[in-house]
């Protein structure tokens, strides 16, 4: 494998990983901030090596098991859009937040529909067009990181007593053990989605590129995370958006739509690649072969919109983003579906 391809591959794992933590992280919530990490890093390694072991074996079987490839593909393409509709939800509160207003039904219909419209170019481009935009996309995340040191400008000390050691063990534990799951749990959509780029040039699964691009994404999200804390300390945990209120310390220029930036970016390679590895899955069904993958594309982004419309109209008694913490299980059920779909139906 020649290094400018095992670079890109260690980039893009790297950028993949860190699109989950950049929209969602629980480790902001943790009351041991300390014990989550390694909770997460231990979690996130389990997964890494499974989903290298899967995708390392010699063959798999194509078989003829129709009723479970339709079974599975039509299960991790529904879960697949549930996530993508909480991803976007979240993405678009943050984004209202950072402009300083409300989440009206107008409001999330326009920028929902302008966010899918990126998300369905980007996907009917291939693979080969998301995992371009997906190198491309280290840039703001280096911007973000190299960003948020300028917040020691407005800083007259750290703090580093932030873990409340007074509280229950559980609690940072299971969050450490959520976001290990949530931030690679779905290293199955890469690698089933971007199979054909980043393999070596004998063929075999990139293991050392792929556990370095694993390395890199949890650097930046330990320094990340440990800087956060030391800023605000036991702050963190109470403030609504630690991301924000860190580059908000940023003195003489606002600069804080490098967040709304990130998140947006994470959001389109994420429902992205989720949708079009679901599209791709159902197509190779045979009660979907006679479609075309656009087609099939097409219908499951429509299928987004008509959801939470449905839900605006017919349930005006749910609060904005009442599903929200629903994406934990709900992404590790799609990984789930995509490993099985992975392991057992899809040849090397």
């Amino acid at each position: 494998m020649n290094s400018g391809k095992s670079i890109q591959t260690t980039i893009s794992y790297a950028v993949f990983v860190l699109s989950g933590f950049l929209i969602f992280s629980p480790l902001h919530k943790s009351g041991n901030l300390p014990l989550s990490l390694v909770c997460s890093v231990i979690t996130s390694a389990g997964m890494t090596l499974f989903t290298a072991r899967i995708f390392s074996l010699k063959s798999g079987s194509s078989g003829n098991h129709s009723i479970s490839k339709v079974t599975l593909s039509i299960s991790a393409s529904i879960l697949s859009l549930f996530s993508v509709l909480m991803l976007l939800t979240e993405v678009i509160k943050d984004v209202a937040y950072i402009a300083n207003r409300g989440v009206s039904l107008f409001y999330y219909t326009v920028t929902a529909l302008s966010l899918l419209f990126v998300s369905f170019c980007l996907c009917t481009s291939s693979s080969k067009g998301i995992y371009r935009f997906c190198l491309l996309s280290i840039i703001p995340f280096i911007i973000l990181f190299m960003t948020m040191f300028f917040a020691l400008s407005t800083t007259k000390s750290v703090v580093f007593g932030f873990s409340q050691t007074d509280k229950s063990l559980t609690e940072p534990i299971l969050t450490g053990i959520k976001s290990g799951l949530f931030f690679t749990a779905d290293s199955v959509v890469f690698c089933s989605g971007f199979r054909d780029y980043i393999k070596t040039n004998s063929g075999t699964f990139p293991k050392k590129q792929f556990f370095t691009g694993f390395l890199v994404a949890y650097t930046y999200i330990i320094i990340y995370n440990i800087f956060t804390a030391l800023i605000f300390g036991r702050l963190t945990s109470e403030i609504s958006d630690p991301d924000y209120a860190l580059i908000k310390l940023i003195r003489g220029i606002d600069l804080t739509e490098i967040i709304s930036a990130v998140r947006i970016v994470s959001f389109l390679i994420k429902s992205s690649l989720y949708i079009y590895l679901s599209s791709a899955n159902l197509k190779n069904c045979n009660a979907f072969d006679k479609f075309k993958e656009k087609n099939v594309t097409s219908f499951l982004y429509l299928l987004l919109p008509a959801t939470f419309l449905f839900l605006a109209f017919f349930d005006k008694s749910l609060e904005y983003g009442a599903f929200q913490h629903m994406i934990y299980p709900i992404t590790f059920l799609m990984s789930f579906c995509f490993f099985l779909s992975a392991a057992l139906f899809q040849k090397k």
